[in-house]
């Protein structure tokens, strides 16, 4: 649905930008809903320096390219082509760009529907409605969207606008996915987003059960582990090995709710006995396991 709203462009030029504001109201489920309010584009010149600024209403940021430095919560965070970046409203932040650079924004505000009871289990729209300061990775190259949006010879019609928008939140929500929360990221000049650390995550989630870490990173990354494991701690702050026991914790809670015997989840997950895994589940979530059956766990 389409507001009745002012329409601007500006002239693009270096360290200049140019926006599209408008009113468009898009469905994410049923009974949640956003609103975005503009669209643009920013071109940085190398070694230009933003100002502090908050914004008060949510903002995400997709970089086509260049190199910046992202500063927020007492950190700097160096950024790349094809980061996202999501930032709730009051974060104050600024960026640097190291070499001269390109990114699209998007503002918006988000509504939730009181009968809204689906929303609990679509955790990738619920980071839109309740944003939180994230970083990722575009899953496909975002910049043909945003161009057909902003373009000026030939603005795309309102009907096509909205499509355009869907699909592009789409993408932002999947590239989100695999993010991580920027105050977990360690206050470090060399912190940054990893492509293959989001496909590591992405693969582990999927093969948490059955997984050697090993032949993951020799056969599936080409790299030994012992550099897989610097480069994903640099970027999430913890070793492979603590999110993948991390998963496996998750899906033993999930497996105990159920009334499945302990001894048969400890197999499942791919711990020689019982007592392992207990000692393993209750160091990830400071609780033991309660057994239903002792006698057969």
């Amino acid at each position: 649905m389409i507001y009745p709203a002012f329409c601007r462009r500006e002239r693009y030029k270096p360290n200049y930008y140019k926006s599209l504001s408008f009113f468009l109201k898009i469905k994410l489920i049923h009974g949640a809903w956003i609103l975005i309010t503009q669209i643009g584009c920013r071109r940085l010149a190398a070694h230009t320096h933003m100002r502090q600024h908050l914004h008060t209403i949510p903002e995400i940021f997709y970089v086509h390219g260049g190199r910046l430095e992202l500063r927020i919560f007492g950190r700097k965070i160096l950024i790349g082509k094809g980061a996202l970046i999501m930032l709730p409203a009051g974060a104050f932040h600024a960026f640097e760009s190291k070499t001269t650079s390109e990114l699209y924004y998007i503002n918006y505000f988000a509504r939730l529907d009181k009968n809204c009871s689906e929303f609990r289990r679509r955790p990738q729209e619920r980071r839109l409605v309740f944003p939180r300061a994230m970083m990722g990775q575009g899953a496909e190259n975002l910049t043909p969207l945003f161009a057909k949006i902003l373009s000026k010879d030939a603005p795309p019609s309102m009907k096509a606008m909205e499509c355009g928008l869907a699909k592009l939140l789409l993408l932002i929500r999947q590239g989100l996915k695999d993010g991580m929360e920027i105050s977990d990221i360690k206050a470090s000049d060399t912190a940054g987003y990893d492509r293959r650390v989001a496909e590591s995550m992405r693969y582990m989630r999927k093969n948490a059960l059955k997984l050697n870490l090993s032949d993951m990173c020799r056969n599936h990354f080409a790299m030994t582990p012992r550099h897989f494991s610097r480069i994903f701690k640099r970027s999430t702050g913890y070793s492979p090995r603590e999110y993948l026991t991390a998963l496996k914790m998750k899906s033993a809670a999930a497996m105990l709710n159920k009334k499945n015997p302990a001894k048969v989840v400890a197999e499942k997950l791919g711990y020689d006995d019982v007592f392992s895994f207990y000692r393993a589940f209750h160091k990830a979530t400071g609780h033991g396991v309660l057994l239903r059956n002792p006698q057969k766990a």
